[in-house]
């Protein structure tokens, strides 16, 4: 009865190729997780900044309203629009050697692209707070994001009041 010895003893624990296998899926879930994580760190940077756009629009909207005059002397309160930047001005008009401008400078993932703002600039009346000099179809700007191709638009209306964000 020696011969019945043969019968396989019931083997425990795992293989060497279920040890690979578990490793690649689990390789694969994390690097699926970390590219969402750095899309979300992107996109988060821009809506900031779109945020913080949108932020300093009416803030200069409200200086124009407050009564202050510019040292001009006249209108007061506007903003400018370069691809990198943005420049807080108070003057009638944007002027590059103003000393009280005050630029804001974007990330570098970050641009704005069609800018249809007449002269590239926003400025509001003293009086009233609408966008003067406004012409239809001159009245939005678009912030984009070259890492993820991510856009927002902000449009303005004659009466300063942002009225499309997208």
């Amino acid at each position: 009865m020696k011969g019945l010895n043969l019968i396989s003893k019931k083997q425990e624990g795992i293989t060497f190729i279920e040890i690979i296998v578990v490793i690649g899926v689990f390789s694969i879930l994390v690097s699926f997780s970390t590219f969402s994580l750095l899309n979300i760190g992107q996109r988060s940077t821009s809506n900031t900044a779109f945020n913080t756009l949108i932020s300093d629009i009416k803030h200069q909207q409200a200086r124009a309203t407050s009564g202050e005059k510019g040292e001009d002397g006249g209108r007061f309160g506007g903003v400018f629009f370069a691809q990198n930047s943005y420049v807080l001005f108070s003057r009638s008009s944007y002027s590059p050697s103003d000393p009280s401008n005050f630029t804001v400078v974007l990330d570098d993932d970050l641009e704005f692209q069609d800018i249809l703002f007449s002269s590239s600039q926003v400025v509001f009346d003293t009086s009233s707070g609408e966008f003067l000099e406004y012409k239809s179809g001159e009245d939005s700007v678009v912030l984009k994001n070259k890492t993820t191709n991510d856009q927002k638009k902000i449009k303005i209306n004659r009466f300063g009041v942002i009225d499309e964000v997208n």
